[in-house]
């Protein structure tokens, strides 16, 4: 992972970003702000008690991690994720000087969310392991299922580039929770149902949503008759259900002991107008669509399906059934939410949580099969690693987009990681409609021969000025847009020393393209424009590292103002 990391998917140097701040942000109002209790005051008779929940802190938008609750603001993220990261944290406190100047979120601070992160990666991967040889799982078959969980899907992504998002910390609690509830219902002491209980609680404090879990209990039964031993062994000894009661509650009520101190209520819904759509889920769009689909992102999942296949063929009807119950549920469930695609993350990302049981099935599938079958397999499922690799680089990198992907977006860019991929489809469609045309430059037909570089426009910014204030420039034109057209078009502002331009934005050829390749259109790029006074100031448009000659026709300039 070490390697991937620094090799190719490049260092990152935030780690806590978007839902991260809410999942984090316990630890810093605790610990360092000293601000968490607020329920003995109101956000109109004290406003300074709550500040720091309605502000900017050190540049980080607070907004949508508090959310107003009467009188005053909760968190409305789990505390789960900031309790398993409290040794990291504090560890990385203690050694720092004058805590009285930190706000939590410096480098130091970022980089134990990444080592934590990958802690509880590999913890989860042990308990993986335990679970996985309880079902007598080849040991070299498990490895494969490791790496192949790590590699082939938004594991890595979610270990470092997003490490202070819940998923990975969910999948450890996730894979030991499945482990000691197996090793109870295999007959192994009550120990081990305390300890599920206490994990389940964990699971609740990670991801509320994540109880959803306890419908798989069926399928590491094993068999109904399991089911029912364990069900009058609990009879038997009320004793074990109390303390496996206490053992979650006291867990659990962490949480709830939060949002009294927050808000002097011990029970809430943090999230607020955000909810469910149960009579409207888009599991098809949550499975298959180009835009954010499970099996599209991470298509190694489709072998557990392949798994449940083969279980029905083998007369195990039982754990099919029983697995497909929890995998239809947490689909619905799933694709009900308000958000279906989850927001700014790459793929679907609730589904890390519970990558366990989709590779527990795939595991038990190949352990079963001949050996030439099972290298075949593998051969193929091994192929998801470097798809992964591929698609985590181009979302990190801006060419795979957060949410706008459709099936000629997402074509177009597969697998592809060239440079001048980057924020094309981000830059789609930008809305000029919304904005007051303030005045164009007609320029003409140009024909750009092979050069490292060629001025193809220059007008001094007064005479633009004197047009009237804009705040956007388009650049538009006329090409075909060839895939494999070389170059970039840079616009920028020289004033007397042109050797040291104010550089304004640059984009490759291929990304003014907005209906399709290969073909003749009018094509055009946008960028917000940046007010330089200068006395002899210029704006040029120049082409850099062009390869072979093509034409640009009716090349034209069009401000717009916001106003």
């Amino acid at each position: 992972m070490i390697l991937v990391f620094n090799n190719f998917l490049g260092n990152n140097k935030e780690t806590i970003k978007s839902d991260g701040f809410g999942y984090y942000d316990y630890l810093v109002s605790i610990f360092i702000e000293n601000d968490l209790v607020r329920k003995d005051f109101t956000i109109l008779r004290n406003p300074e008690e709550f500040e720091r929940t309605r502000s900017l802190e050190n540049g980080k938008v607070a907004f949508g991690i508090y959310l107003p609750y009467g009188e005053r603001n909760v968190n409305k993220y789990s505390c789960g994720e900031a309790l398993m990261l409290a040794p990291f944290f504090l560890a990385t406190l203690s050694t720092l000087p004058d805590q009285t100047q930190l706000s939590g979120y410096e480098k130091p601070f970022q980089m134990a969310v990444f080592y934590g992160a990958l802690f509880y990666v590999f913890l989860g991967l042990i308990f993986f392991r335990l679970l996985c040889a309880l079902y007598l799982i080849k040991p070299w078959l498990i490895f494969v299922m490791q790496i192949t969980m790590v590699f082939g899907t938004g594991v890595l992504h979610y270990s470092y580039f997003d490490a202070a998002f819940s998923h990975v910390y969910s999948m450890s609690a996730m894979c030991a929770f499945l482990y000691t509830s197996k090793a109870w219902f295999e007959g192994r002491s009550f120990r081990y149902l305390i300890c599920a209980a206490a994990l389940f609680g964990m699971v609740f404090l990670l991801r509320q949503v994540n109880v959803l879990v306890i419908l798989a209990l069926p399928f590491l039964a094993g068999s109904t008759q399991v089911i029912r031993e364990r069900l009058s062994s609990l009879i038997a000894n009320p004793i074990q259900v109390i303390l496996g009661v206490i053992a979650f509650s006291g867990v659990a009520s962490i949480q709830f002991i939060l949002w009294y101190l927050q808000t002097g209520d011990f029970i809430l819904y943090s999230y607020q107008n955000e909810g469910f759509n149960f009579l409207q889920p888009r599991w098809a769009d949550l499975l298959f669509s180009y835009q954010k689909g499970l099996f599209v992102y991470y298509p190694v999942l489709l072998f557990s399906l392949v798994a449940v296949v083969w279980m029905f063929s083998q007369k195990r009807v039982y754990e099919a059934l029983t697995w497909l119950f929890w995998f239809v549920a947490v689909v619905y469930v799933s694709s009900a939410w308000w958000s279906w695609d989850y927001g700014a993350s790459f793929g679907q990302r609730p589904f890390i949580d519970y990558l366990p049981l989709f590779f527990l099935v795939i595991g038990m599938m190949f352990s079963a099969l001949a050996i030439w079958k099972v290298a075949i397999l593998t051969l193929i499922m091994s192929l998801s690693v470097p798809f992964n690799l591929i698609q985590t680089y181009q979302y990190q990198h801006f060419i795979l987009h957060w949410h706008r992907m459709n099936k000629e977006s997402y074509w177009k860019v597969f697998l592809k990681t060239d440079l001048k991929y980057r924020y094309w489809i981000w830059g789609r469609n930008p809305q000029y409609n919304k904005l007051k045309k303030v005045h164009e430059v007609l320029v003409g037909d140009i024909t750009i021969k092979e050069a490292s570089e060629r001025v193809i426009f220059s007008l001094p910014l007064d005479s633009l000025y004197s047009r009237g204030w804009f705040d956007v420039c388009r650049v538009s034109f006329e090409n075909e847009f060839a895939l494999d057209e070389n170059g970039s078009m840079i616009a920028r502002i020289v004033s007397d020393n042109p050797s040291e331009p104010h550089f304004i934005h640059g984009v490759p050829l291929f990304q003014f393209e907005m209906e399709g390749t290969d073909k003749l259109q009018t094509g055009s790029y946008g960028f917000k424009w940046e007010m330089i006074n200068e006395p002899n100031a210029k704006f040029q448009l120049l082409v850099r590292d062009v390869s072979d000659t093509f034409h640009l026709k009716d090349l034209k300039l069009i401000m717009y103002s916001r106003s």
